[in-house]
């Protein structure tokens, strides 16, 4: 009984120190290096959340109205320049909106494939997977790992651009709404005799 337990610890060493069914030190490090990137992936989607939800609050925050008490300064021309301004500043952020239901997709979709991820992975380092089909396996994976880089990438390029977009148009609306408040408002009876 004794020898026959020294012979299972013996052999399961030896499987052990084999590299764990099969896999090369070669596999180990792919996954391992494609492990780090997905998660480097997962990490920069997160952070684009993160700017994506403060920049949404913040133009929830934004009144693009021109206040009642200086209305009566303004020429029709004025109001419509606001108006026009304002809505510029909305499509803006209906802009945000549609980030945000793409962003939502893609968490749903990358939830599902990193657990995928975790079960295939279970099952080569049980050396359940041939190499061979390892590395066909692998270029998928790295497909889907390259689409979601660039893909966070130009998320975050069109943030940027619609935050420089909004910020221009604030500017304008700001400027008109101060032009109105300075004007001296038409005295009443203009023009008549």
């Amino acid at each position: 009984m004794k020898k026959q337990f020294l012979a299972l610890v013996a052999a399961a060493t030896l499987l052990a120190s084999c590299g764990g069914g099969g896999v090369s030190e070669e596999t180990k490090k792919t996954l391992a290096d494609f492990e780090a990137q997905w998660s480097a992936a997962e990490k920069a989607a997160g952070e684009f959340g993160t700017a994506l939800d403060a920049e949404i609050a913040a133009r929830a925050e934004m009144n693009m109205t021109v206040a009642d008490s200086i209305k009566g300064n303004a020429t029709a021309e004025w109001l419509a320049k606001a108006d026009s301004i304002a809505g510029v500043c909305k499509s803006h952020t209906d802009q945000l909106n549609e980030y945000k239901t793409t962003l939502d997709a893609f968490l749903t979709t990358w939830k599902a494939d990193s657990q995928a991820w975790a079960d295939w992975k279970a099952k080569v380092e049980k050396g359940e997977v041939k190499e061979e089909d390892v590395k066909k396996a692998m270029e998928d994976w790295n497909t889907k790992l390259n689409n979601a880089k660039t893909s966070v990438e130009s998320w975050n390029a069109a943030l940027t651009e619609n935050k420089t977009a909004c910020e221009a148009s604030c500017k304008a609306f700001d400027e008109t709404v101060a032009a109105i408040a300075a004007a001296k408002p038409e005295p009443k009876g203009k023009g008549k005799k």
